[in-house]
């Protein structure tokens, strides 16, 4: 990324993939373990399913 940024996961919604632009960057693997665990932290699930979810 060019400049810092962020992903507020407090207010989630879908759209259709039509209304979703070009690709705007991409996440190291690291970056998506963070995503994850605050994704699952805005649903209510943390903690819950760390033994269950396998990783590739």
């Amino acid at each position: 990324m060019p400049k810092e940024c962020a992903i507020n996961l407090d207010h989630i919604q879908t759209v259709s993939k039509g209304k979703i632009g070009p690709l705007i960057v991409s996440l190291s693997l690291e970056k998506l373990e963070e995503l994850r665990g605050a994704l699952l932290f805005a649903l209510g699930f943390d903690g819950q399913f760390h033994d269950v979810v396998s990783r590739s």
